[in-house]
């Protein structure tokens, strides 16, 4: 075999392998268990009502956890003072920040949707590192 033939099979089985590997990446992903039929990044309140949630935090540590983590420190200078949680919204009204939800009932709860931080910067302000976590009711869907 020659030293061409040899770098030729090896650069077919690198692109073999990384075509393979690839397609296998992308088949999942997304906060959640979007596998299961739902979608990631949104608590229906369907789902909501056949949890044993009480409350909006009940629902979301329940349903979908990872909507909670915050961030690590965003500082090196004062790290304890900069770990940062998502931002809450009530009918697009900023409510709090996650602890918050406690306060919120599933009664009427429509949806509660999570939004990444790029997404949540670009739409309420930088001050979203951790994103936001939305929270639509029967009420914020009646207003034209």
């Amino acid at each position: 075999m020659t030293p061409r033939s040899v770098m030729r099979r090896l650069l077919l089985g690198v692109a073999l392998a990384s075509v393979v590997t690839g397609g296998c990446a992308t088949g999942g992903g997304g906060r959640g268990s979007a596998g299961q039929g739902r979608q990631s990044d949104v608590i229906y309140g369907s789902e909501i009502a056949k949890s044993s949630a009480l409350n909006a935090y009940d629902a979301v540590r329940l349903l979908r956890p990872a909507f909670l983590a915050g961030r690590g420190p965003t500082t090196l200078l004062r790290p304890r003072e900069s770990s940062v949680s998502p931002v809450v919204y009530l009918d697009n009204q900023r409510y709090g920040d996650s602890s918050t939800l406690r306060n919120i009932p599933i009664d009427g709860i429509v949806e509660i949707r999570f939004v990444g931080a790029t997404q949540a910067q670009m739409r309420w302000g930088m001050d979203h590192p951790a994103g936001a976590i939305l929270v639509l009711t029967g009420a914020a869907r009646r207003v034209p």
